[in-house]
């Protein structure tokens, strides 16, 4: 098993551990036995403030927690089971600690590649959106450019017909506020 499994006794010391234990700390088996686990872990005095096994020793039961450990640059995932003696009373805890720093590391590269593709799919809308835009504010607009340079050649013209003037300056104005609305 490569998770760190102790069996500890109701003050945390350590009544037996497995390979992956020894292996993690480094150390023989005589320098882990009759330690504290928070001794070892942590290098505290006492529990440190998100271990379960406080918790569990006045729930009686199951109990799990995720820690990041500042020391080995590692979230671990730590749970505690009593095991009970036939007056129901704890006599010993099941300590297990899995390191899940990878699922936790691939686990913020997908949030932020999500994040990332959402970013992308708003930019992506908003390019749209300034392309139907544009596309709707150009057509007045070229409208509003072929009609001024018909109404200057009417001018250029030795008697304009003036109706005709009013008619383009109308849809000039028409134009406009359509440009305007867009």
């Amino acid at each position: 098993i490569q998770d760190l499994v102790m069996i500890l006794d109701p003050e945390f010391k350590l009544v037996r551990v497995n390979a992956a234990t020894l292996s993690f700390f480094n150390l023989p088996v005589e320098s882990v036995l009759g330690k504290h686990c928070y001794d070892l872990m942590h290098g505290t005095r006492e529990p440190v403030e998100t271990c379960p096994l406080a918790k569990m020793l006045k729930t009686k039961t199951h109990e799990e927690t995720e820690l990041y450990d500042e020391k080995m640059g590692a979230w671990l995932h730590v749970s505690v089971d009593p095991v009970f003696d036939d007056t129901g009373q704890i006599i010993r805890v099941i300590h297990a600690v899995k390191d899940v720093t990878e699922s936790k590391r691939a686990e913020a590269e997908a949030f932020d590649a999500r994040r990332e593709l959402l970013r992308m799919e708003r930019l992506s809308r908003l390019g749209e959106l300034t392309a139907s835009i544009a596309h709707e504010l150009n057509q007045p607009l070229t409208a509003i450019l072929s009609n001024a340079q018909a109404a200057l050649r009417f001018l250029q013209s030795e008697n304009p017909d003036l109706n005709e003037l009013r008619d383009i300056l109308q849809d000039i104005s028409s134009d406009d506020k359509r440009a305007g609305s867009v």
